[in-house]
């Protein structure tokens, strides 16, 4: 591995999971902040709370969810029934090599598709295993965990384990160094099927209302927000615009960041590609904003048939970096005065030639 930092992300990304299946994930978050003094809570629903309380400056939280697109798989042997949960194109996915994950791997592939979702209970398919399966197992497609080519990352998983990998990156930074800052790191459940673990979150109080929320995504590449030219500042997604003040700011601090170095790359745009974690929360009376970055072969969809996901990089490098930036720059009020930027240039003008708007001669 080239560095700590994608050490880590192998780590992650390797991970199995599935919507309602996120134990694994669960577990190594708890362990990696208990490694680093780092405070971790439970809501009722899984949902974890990671907290940075180090400044009496204004708080900023960060959501990843830390579902994937899986399978769960009911107990039997030789044939048995299982349920696809989160987002896929209707292509016939009979052939496709699964393995199942219980207190053993199985292998197995699927042997017919109904094609058809049912709302609550997934789309159906039966499986061939090559093993008796327990009760309590998920699946995922048979695919590498990880691998690093050329500058791109090959992975499994990518959405959204790297986004729930560059939180973890980034209260690692901020214990490493004692950062005078205040965020929260929220880890969600159940993302795939519909929000479901934000909503569960959103609705028990833990995190104030006037504290923005962040979603982080690993979302699909466009022709105007490709990979390897940097994260993008998410001005909206497939469901709606995302605050346009929050989003200004956190524009502004990226400009500032490449200014000083030419080899930091951002982006912005609406990717309305998919849906993300931040529109949950601004129905539920968040201001919101949203970070990705360019994702290959969404949802293991690749063009001819399932594929590893890809990002590249030095995307993800270049968020986790922006993400401490803009923590200790809100903690100390960056947003605020980044407003009054705004409105000084914006309204400035007026002043200076009020005298010359009266009446027409």
């Amino acid at each position: 591995m080239s560095s700590p930092l994608v050490e880590a992300l192998c780590q992650v990304v390797s991970l199995p999971t599935a919507p309602f299946y996120e134990g694994r994930v669960q577990a190594f978050a708890r362990k990696w902040a208990a490694e680093r003094g780092i405070p971790i809570s439970e809501d009722p629903h899984g949902n974890l709370l990671l907290r940075w309380a180090k400044s009496l400056g204004p708080s900023l939280a960060f959501v990843a969810h830390m579902d994937h697109p899986g399978l769960e798989v009911m107990p039997g042997e030789g044939r048995v029934a299982a349920r696809v949960f989160g987002g896929l194109r209707p292509r016939d996915l009979t052939g496709t090599p699964v393995r199942v994950f219980g207190e053993e791997e199985v292998h197995g592939r699927v042997t017919e598709d109904s094609c058809k979702s049912e709302a609550g209970r997934g789309r159906a398919v039966m499986l061939e295993v090559d093993a008796p399966i327990a009760a309590r197992t998920f699946g995922m497609w048979d695919l590498p965990p990880f691998a690093l080519s050329d500058g791109m990352v090959h992975a499994r998983v990518i959405d959204d384990l790297a986004g729930v990998s560059a939180l973890l990156a980034l209260f690692s930074r901020l214990a490493e160094d004692n950062v005078e800052a205040s965020v929260y790191g929220l880890l969600t459940r159940a993302e795939e099927v519909g929000f479901i673990g934000a909503h569960a979150l959103a609705q028990t109080g833990l995190v104030p209302r006037d504290v923005p929320v962040i979603s982080i995504e690993m979302s699909p590449a466009l022709p105007l927000a490709e990979q390897g030219k940097g994260f993008v500042v998410r001005v909206g997604d497939r469901l709606t615009l995302f605050d346009p003040d929050l989003t200004q700011y956190m524009i502004q601090v990226a400009g500032g960041v490449a200014a000083e170095d030419k080899a930091f790359q951002h982006q912005k745009r609406i990717l309305d590609g998919g849906a993300c974690e931040a529109s949950l929360f601004r129905q539920m009376g968040y201001r919101v904003g949203g970070l990705a970055v360019p994702l290959g072969n969404y949802h293991n969809q690749g063009e001819n048939g399932i594929a590893p996901e890809n990002i590249a990089l030095a995307d993800y490098e270049n968020l986790v970096r922006f993400l401490e930036v803009l923590v200790v720059d809100y903690s100390r009020g960056g947003e605020e005065a980044a407003r009054r930027k705004t409105r000084d240039r914006v309204l400035g003008s007026y002043d200076a030639f009020a005298d010359r708007i009266g009446p027409q001669p």
